[in-house]
C-alpha cells in the first residue's frame, strides 16, 4: 500500500511538473520520443499523436499502438492507439490514450478531422474528451479542443504548428489541462537525412526547445537522436520498415537526468 501511495504521489508531480503540464502526459510515438519529442511535420498516422493537420496527407486506412513505459516503472505507462481514414471530404482518426495506475489513472479519447485546403497547406481539428479518476474521488469528464496547421514550403521544407486547449478546460477545482502551444519545421537535406526543431510553450510553464535528426541507413532502418531543453532530456531510437513499407516498428527511449530512462515502442500499419 505504501508503494502505492508513493507512486499516487509520484504520478500527480510527473503531471504537474516533469512534463511542464497538468493532466495526461501525451503519448507521442516512439519515432517522436526518439526524436527529442518533435514530430509536428509527420504527415503519416503518427500525426494523430502529434498535429491532426498531417492526417489530411494520409492515402489509406492506417492504424497506430504505442506504449511508453514512464522511468521504467511498471505503474507509470502510457498507452496510445488510433486509426484513421482518409475519405473525399478529408481524413478522419479516431485515438484513444491511457496513463496511470488503479489509484490516478487519465484518460483520452480524441476525434480528429484534417483537410488539405490548398496543394500545400492543410488544417486539422480535433476534439479531446478527458477522464480523470482518483480512487476513492471518483472520475471527471471534461472536453478540450486541439487545432493543427502544416505548410509544405516544397519537397524539402514544412512547417507545422499546433495549440492545445485554447479555451482553458478545468479537469478538477483549480486544475486545468494544460494550454500549449507549439510551432516547428523539418527540414529533409537528402533522400536520408530529416532534421527536425520545434518549440514548446505551456503558459503556465517556460519554454521548450526540441530538436531530432532522422537518418536513413538503409531503405528499411533509420536511426534517430533528440534532445530537449525544460526539463533536459536526451533520446534516440531505430526504426524498422516491414512487408514493404505498409508496417513499420519503432523503438526508443528518452532519458531525464533526475528520474531515468523511458523506453517506448510504436507500430503502425497502412493498408494498401
Amino acid at each position: 500500500m505504501l508503494k502505492n501511495y508513493i507512486l499516487f504521489c509520484i504520478c500527480i508531480s510527473w503531471s504537474f511538473t516533469a512534463f511542464n503540464q497538468n493532466g495526461l502526459p501525451s503519448t507521442l510515438g516512439a519515432r517522436s520520443v526518439a526524436m527529442g519529442g518533435t514530430g509536428l511535420t509527420f504527415i503519416d498516422i503518427q500525426a494523430l499523436l502529434n498535429n491532426p493537420a498531417g492526417l489530411a496527407q494520409l492515402n489509406s486506412f492506417s492504424g497506430i499502438i504505442a506504449a511508453e513505459q514512464r522511468f521504467a516503472s511498471e505503474e507509470l505507462q502510457s498507452l496510445a492507439a488510433g486509426i484513421a481514414l482518409p475519405t473525399s471530404s478529408g481524413s478522419w482518426g479516431l485515438g484513444l490514450q491511457y496513463f496511470g495506475f488503479d489509484l490516478y489513472n487519465e484518460k483520452r479519447i480524441n476525434l480528429a478531422y484534417a483537410r488539405q485546403l490548398l496543394d500545400n497547406f492543410s488544417m486539422g481539428i480535433q476534439f479531446v474528451f478527458h477522464n480523470t479518476q482518483i480512487q476513492e474521488y471518483g472520475n471527471k469528464w471534461s472536453i478540450a479542443a486541439e487545432l493543427g496547421l502544416l505548410y509544405e514550403v516544397n519537397d524539402n521544407i514544412s512547417i507545422g504548428a499546433q495549440i492545445f486547449n485554447p479555451i482553458r478546460t478545468e479537469i478538477v477545482e483549480g486544475e486545468f489541462l494544460p494550454t500549449v502551444f507549439r510551432v516547428g519545421f523539418g527540414y529533409k537535406s537528402s533522400e536520408k537525412v530529416l532534421f527536425l526543431a520545434e518549440i514548446s510553450k505551456d503558459i503556465e510553464y517556460p519554454v521548450q526547445v526540441r530538436f531530432g535528426i532522422e537518418y536513413r541507413i538503409i531503405t528499411q532502418l533509420f536511426l534517430r537522436s533528440g534532445i530537449q531543453t525544460a526539463p533536459e532530456k536526451w533520446s534516440f531510437g531505430i526504426g524498422y520498415l516491414l512487408n514493404q513499407e505498409n508496417l513499420s516498428i519503432d523503438v526508443s527511449a528518452s532519458h531525464h537526468p533526475f528520474l531515468g530512462f523511458s523506453p517506448a515502442i510504436t507500430m503502425t500499419y497502412q493498408s494498401k
